[in-house]
């Protein structure tokens, strides 16, 4: 269940969110970062899967509204756990069943004029074919920590990571029309108003 402490007088008091309908299981409550939303998974309210991502608004009073399942393509047949909030509103979370790097992949998503966008796998390194969860950011977006059971024992373990500036391009040359590789080709790359790069294909036409 999904409870919250309440204080009276100097007393702290532990409460079921008012939602809470104890026939269901709650999991992975994440608060947004103006405090006004919460996201978390359940089976309950209809959940088309073993576990889907709701939301549930509180007003200006501090009183909690009726939890909304995310939308479908967010929300899958498979499990869609462990959301979590980035500073600047993005939402994260994992899936097992939206197209991935295969167990849980994590997602990320966010809410425009009331819509939440179209879920966007966050790729590799952070992502591997085994489970990724629970993704955490720092304040700066940059640093954070994240759980994987990718090492050989299969054991969950908590990663760190950390952006590093920079992009990473690579690709094939081919000859338009043989489709056949070209090697030796000089690619001429120039990002914004930084320093051009140059590279050149290698025998099958690739480069990085």
């Amino acid at each position: 269940c999904i409870k919250h402490y309440l204080k009276t007088d100097s007393t702290w008091v532990l409460q079921d969110l008012p939602f809470v309908d104890p026939m269901f299981n709650y999991a992975h409550p994440a608060l947004s970062p103006d405090a006004k939303t919460l996201v978390f998974s359940s089976d309950g309210f209809g959940s088309i899967g073993g576990m889907d991502l709701f939301s549930v608004e509180r007003d200006s009073e501090g009183k909690w509204g009726i939890p909304t399942p995310l939308p479908e393509g967010i929300n899958s047949p498979g499990r869609e756990v462990f959301p979590s909030f980035k500073q600047n509103g993005e939402l994260y979370f994992s899936s097992d069943l939206l197209v991935g790097f295969g167990g849980l992949d994590l997602f990320r998503t966010a809410l425009n004029d009331g819509l939440w966008s179209l879920p966007q796998n966050i790729g590799a390194p952070l992502n591997s074919p085994k489970d990724d969860f629970s993704i955490v950011f720092f304040e700066d977006g940059k640093h954070g920590f994240l759980s994987s059971n990718r090492n050989a024992n299969r054991s969950d373990d908590v990663l760190s990571f950390r952006f590093e500036k920079g992009i990473f391009i690579e690709g094939q040359v081919v000859d338009c029309s043989t489709g056949l590789p070209i090697p030796g080709a000089r690619i001429e790359i120039q990002v914004d108003n930084e320093a051009q790069r140059t590279a050149y294909s290698k025998g099958l036409g690739e480069f990085k």
